[in-house]
Order: structure tokens, then C-alpha cells, then sequence
């Protein structure tokens, strides 16, 4: 989560220098319009509006580091819902654990003893 922070942090950071840039250059440096076309020819033709170039540059750039930090964001994400599942499996265990103990309890009458026979017999 850090990770990601720190990217949409960086992100707004290089977006503000970005459009600093672009609000303080002449007209014809950032402000050519650029078209895009898709054409199949015989079935269709698409051309979108006149965009300047400065914004084509400033938002490709933004979604681009966003996408980046969702993509670094993932693994943590992956680690966090493995992380779940082994508590869930441990608290089950733990679970059975005092059930045997109270089991064995029942059974005998008296406390159990806390040493165990896997660290009185060394391998």
C-alpha cells in the first residue's frame, strides 16, 4: 500500500511539473492539435476531435504512473489474501489443538504436564 501511495504521489508531482510546463510555453509549442484517424476502408472511418499535444503528453504520462502502481499493487494485494487464509487455517488448527486438550483432560482426570516428549528426545 505504500508502494502505491508513494506512485499516486509521484504521479500528482510529475502531473503538476508537467502541466507547470505546459501552462508557461508559447501557444505553438504544446497547443498543436493532433488528430487521430481509424479508418477500415469500406466499413468505417473515425477521426476524433483536434487534441493538443501538450494534454495528449500530460495524461498519457499520468495513466501510464497510475497504472504502474496498480500493477505494483497487485502482489501486495496477492500476499495480503494468502496471509488471511493461513490465519484462518491457524486459528482452526488452534482450535482442534484445545479441543484434544480438553479431551484429554476429560479423559484422565488431571492436568496434562507441560513437557513434551519431541524435546526430551533429541534427534
Amino acid at each position: 500500500m505504500k508502494r502505491f501511495l508513494f506512485s499516486i504521489f509521484l504521479s500528482l508531482l510529475i502531473f503538476m511539473g508537467l502541466n507547470f510546463i505546459y501552462c508557461n510555453l508559447d501557444g505553438e509549442t504544446f497547443n498543436y492539435p493532433m488528430t487521430f484517424k481509424f479508418t477500415i476502408p469500406g466499413i468505417i472511418g473515425l477521426r476524433s476531435l483536434p487534441i493538443p499535444a501538450g494534454f495528449i503528453l500530460i495524461a498519457s504520462f499520468s495513466l501510464g504512473m497510475i497504472f504502474f502502481s496498480l500493477v505494483q499493487a497487485l502482489p501486495a494485494l496477492y500476499r495480503s489474501l494468502a496471509t488471511r487464509k493461513h490465519k484462518g487455517r491457524i486459528k482452526d488448527l488452534e482450535k482442534e489443538v484445545e479441543k484434544l486438550r480438553e479431551k484429554r483432560i476429560g479423559l484422565s482426570g488431571a492436568e496434562p504436564e507441560e513437557s513434551s516428549e519431541f524435546l526430551d528426545n533429541p534427534l
